[in-house]
């Protein structure tokens, strides 16, 4: 996990064509507060306790396992959120409508080591390494203290030990689609590839331990899990193999909410349809499947009008605040195997996904690149706003859309779109990981 330091990067510039990002400022104000400190006495700030305070040996003791379990699924289900809206702009999906050039460099797609996605937590945008590295390290401590002679009689510990398993794993899995390289627990710069063995070997865990707990949903989760891992590393028997298994209707949900706690939002609509950070991209408006709207992807015109004169289009997959996101699903595990083994499989793959929306037409082809293109058209459409399109571009080599040299939002914004696939590894973990260079 990243050692977060906050005195890191005052300023931070980009090379001479793209200008400079200020990072932090320290204005007058501060300077007040450092001489008013400096006349004070500091040794009498460690006069202050807290007699309600618990030390970190306590709070990980075997009485709180259910607490520090609930901690780890709602930080993995915030860095899930923000993830699905990072890796929505780095693709067509979404489009920048704030107007903090901070966060254009990903909708841009010229994204670089000195960015605030390697700084900021879930609730803020872009983020995305911080929360993510917190959910894996939350899900593995969790590991450990199962391993302990203090958590030997924690209740319902074999349930917990595949819990922290899964949400491990797709929290690797995360990273591995997201970056192009990662540190664990201040080690050595790992590849993308490397992370997504880390990914499969935790999943591999995982189903072991949902066979011992019994828990059917785990195992199938860390089925689809270990399955996506394997498309990424370009084992396709064994991911076909996983996601035979996976039950048809079967789903793993986060467990979103409205009631006020803004890390339990659903991100997507939060961004998008309340915030109005973000917008659907124009090259997702009213997308086509065989000639006909696709409801999997139906977005609709807000009417309002960003800074510039941008058009807000909203999002109708989730519903509010309170939608769950999918974490792992049948119908990705199907998608999985047409991409595999292609031919009339996939063919009959694509239109029983599709019998679920009648309008949507069957598709027939015997033409293997025909058939492929297909697949990868089905995977955008039915896997919308979770997160895949940027990793497909990325896995797959796949043209980018816009362009490369296409001018970016040039009413208000300006630049042209760039050619990152992945986000590098941050500064904020170059430069306090002895590990890394």
């Amino acid at each position: 996990m990243a050692i977060i330091r906050t005195d890191l990067t005052m300023q931070s510039y980009k090379s001479s064509k793209r200008g400079f990002r200020v990072r932090r400022r320290f204005g007058p104000m501060a300077a007040l507060g450092a001489l008013v400190f400096a006349a004070c006495d500091p040794s009498s700030f460690l006069e202050v306790s807290d007699p309600g305070a618990m030390s970190a040996t306590d709070a990980q003791s075997a009485a709180n396992a259910p607490t520090l379990m609930n901690g780890v699924i709602g930080d993995f289900e915030c860095a899930l959120g923000a993830f699905i809206v990072s890796m929505g702009a780095l693709s067509e999906e979404l489009g920048d409508r704030g107007f903090s050039g901070d966060t254009w460099f990903i909708d841009r797609r010229d994204i670089l080591s000195s960015d605030v996605y390697g700084e900021v937590d879930c609730t803020s945008r872009p983020s995305l390494y911080t929360p993510i590295s917190r959910a894996r390290w939350g899900a593995d401590n969790i590991t450990s203290l199962l391993n302990s002679e203090e958590w030997t009689d924690v209740a319902g510990k074999p349930l917990m030990a595949a819990q922290a398993a899964v949400y491990s794993g797709f929290s690797y899995m995360m990273l591995g689609m997201s970056m192009c390289s990662a540190a664990i627990d201040g080690g050595a710069e790992i590849s993308n590839s490397g992370l997504l063995t880390a990914a499969e070997a935790k999943f591999t865990e995982a189903i072991a331990l949902a066979s011992t707990a019994g828990s059917s949903d785990l195992g199938n989760a860390a089925r689809v899990g270990r399955a996506r891992a394997r498309l990424g590393l370009g084992n396709g028997s064994g991911a076909v193999a996983d996601a035979s298994e996976v039950p048809e209707g079967f789903a793993f949900n986060t467990v979103s909410t409205s009631s006020g706690n803004a890390r339990a939002y659903n991100r997507v609509y939060e961004m998008v349809n309340q915030g109005q950070q973000y917008g659907i991209q124009e090259e997702s408006w009213t997308l086509l499947t065989g000639g006909v709207e696709d409801p999997r992807t139906k977005s609709h015109d807000s009417g309002n009008i960003a800074t510039g004169g941008l058009a807000i289009w909203w999002q109708n997959k989730y519903a509010g605040r309170g939608s769950t996101l999918p974490i792992a699903h049948w119908k990705e595990a199907q998608l999985i195997i047409a991409e595999v083994e292609g031919g009339q499989t996939a063919v009959d793959i694509i239109n029983k996904l599709r019998s679920a929306h009648p309008t949507l037409p069957q598709f027939a082809s015997t033409d293997a690149a025909a058939i492929t293109a297909e697949v990868l058209t089905e995977r955008r459409r039915e896997l919308w706003l979770e997160g895949f399109a940027a990793w497909d571009d990325y896995r797959l080599n796949l043209p980018l859309n816009p362009a490369v040299g296409t001018p970016y939002q040039i009413t208000v914004k300006g630049g042209i779109y760039s050619d990152s696939r992945c986000f590098p590894l941050p500064d904020i973990e170059r430069f306090n990981n002895p590990n890394i260079s």
